[in-house]
């Protein structure tokens, strides 16, 4: 007769840690139903981000690692490809390309993935797309090229000087 043996509880309480010693204790498997795992890229299941709650961790996780020129457009009433844009300058390709990693690395923590990634930073630019948020990291002269600031209109742009991630998403980043 085959056992099965559920673990439950809250996050980071420890139980990927005593499922992997029950599993080799046991000879046994480790099977994960994690709900952000499971209900992953639908709209159902799990507690999800706003876009604009998105838009203050992606601008926190950038702020930490030193991006300087950030702006958050929301850009919903100009395009229907995304709520808000991002956008970040790096002081070298290097530093691009860690910004863009960072940013990727630390949603991944609370289950968010994007949907698509362009560049990798040594071209002087990054582009993740969240869907509801595309975040866009140049280095100082491709940010100079681009310009996007000046294809929105200024009541697009959202005053950074308060943004602080939200509470929950907060403990993750």
């Amino acid at each position: 007769m085959n056992n099965i043996i559920c673990i439950a509880g809250p996050t980071a309480s420890g139980k990927t840690a005593l499922a992997v010693e029950l599993a080799k204790n046991f000879n046994g498997e480790v099977v994960s139903c994690d709900s952000m795992q499971v209900y992953r890229r639908m709209d159902i299941g799990t507690a999800k981000p706003t876009p604009e709650e998105l838009a203050h961790a992606i601008f926190d996780v950038l702020d930490a690692k030193k991006a300087y020129k950030l702006k958050v457009l929301r850009v919903n009433d100009q395009t229907v490809i995304t709520d808000y844009f991002v956008i970040a300058t790096g002081n070298s390709n290097t530093h691009v390309k860690s910004l863009g990693g960072e940013v990727e690395y630390k949603l991944s923590l609370c289950g968010i993935a994007p949907l698509h990634i362009e560049g990798n930073g040594n071209e002087g630019w990054v582009l993740i797309d969240f869907g509801c948020v595309i975040v866009h990291i140049f280095a100082r002269d491709a940010r100079e090229f681009y310009k996007l600031e000046r294809l929105l209109p200024e009541e697009g742009r959202i005053d950074i000087s308060d943004l602080t991630a939200p509470p929950a998403m907060e403990k993750s980043l």
